[in-house]
């Protein structure tokens, strides 16, 4: 059965450089930010296929489209980030799109509220009217009325977001890793913190994952929207350790039996990760300075 879930279409897909583009080739970006809806803009391909051959099986259509899109989304903008980036070594082949949190991620409760209360207000100076930001009891306006729906969603489910388990803790452990510094930690604990009361989920468990992803991407240069995909994907991975009889790195995320790993095998850890990505990141600036991509690109 096919299913009717979707994602926004962006009028910067269809201006500026991008207006240049085939309408063909922009809209197989937009059918990999619906493919990769479910890992939130993160798509695992075949490991011995080379990317062209990979998104063609995954996508159909004509293969020519989908080679110039790869190609086209891999080359920085004016800012200098991609829209596109695959990672490929010996034990994994991904293609990530870099800007799916800020395109097509959901929005909090928060923002939707915010952005609708802007609305409201530009609308009303655009008409010469006077704005209240306080409703009277008898007139209240869409504002009022799409904030106490939000929040009557989140009763109906048993917690609203200031309640929901673990969100305190989650915000705390990101904003303690200045690498997360420019990301909006509230946001990113929040989502997480909802999806942990239906994933199964523990506490110590993610706390770990965010710790090991910021040692893993240190000095990397990652942007905010590459940087938040990324930690999104070290928490939904968040799984049990493999041994549990060790001591617990903080207090305050052990629950349970589950342990977390030894600070000597986390620092072996760390290590191998910059290790790896140190020689990913050469690898990478060799193959950009010959016109080749990392991975081989689209053939």
């Amino acid at each position: 059965m096919i299913g009717n879930d979707w994602v926004p279409f962006h009028r910067r897909l269809a201006k500026g450089r991008k207006k240049a583009l085939p309408r063909g080739v922009r809209f197989v970006l937009l059918e990999l930010s619906l493919e990769a809806r479910p890992t939130r803009g993160v798509l695992d391909l075949p490991l011995h296929w080379s990317t062209l051959k990979a998104v063609h099986d995954l996508l159909g259509g004509n293969r020519r489209e989908i080679k110039k899109a790869l190609e086209e989304f891999q080359k920085p903008d004016e800012l200098g980030h991609k829209s596109i980036e695959i990672e490929r070594d010996e034990s994994k082949h991904r293609l990530i799109l870099t800007k799916w949190e800020e395109w097509a991620g959901p929005k909090s409760s928060t923002e939707r509220v915010r952005e609708h209360r802007d609305r409201q207000k530009n609308a009303a100076i655009a008409n010469g009217e006077t704005f209240h930001a306080v409703p009277t009891r008898n007139d209240r306006n869409a504002l009022q009325y799409s904030t106490e729906q939000n929040s009557t969603e989140q009763e109906s489910n048993g917690v609203s977001s200031t309640r929901l388990p673990g969100l305190t803790e989650l915000e705390t452990e990101i904003r303690r890793h200045a690498i997360f510094a420019p990301l909006d930690a509230h946001a990113i604990a929040e989502h997480h913190a909802g999806r942990m009361m239906t994933g199964g989920q523990r506490l110590e468990w993610v706390i770990r994952s965010i710790e090991a992803c910021a040692g893993s991407h240190a000095g990397l240069g990652l942007n905010a929207q590459a940087l938040t995909g990324r930690l999104n994907t070290f928490m939904r991975g968040a799984r049990a350790p493999k041994h549990d009889d060790e001591k617990p790195v903080r207090k305050f995320v052990e629950t349970g039996d589950d342990k977390p790993p030894t600070p000597e095998e986390l620092a072996a850890k760390r290590k191998a990760h910059d290790e790896r990505n140190a020689k990913l990141a050469a690898e990478r600036k060799r193959r950009e300075e010959i016109g080749q991509p990392l991975g081989g690109g689209p053939k």
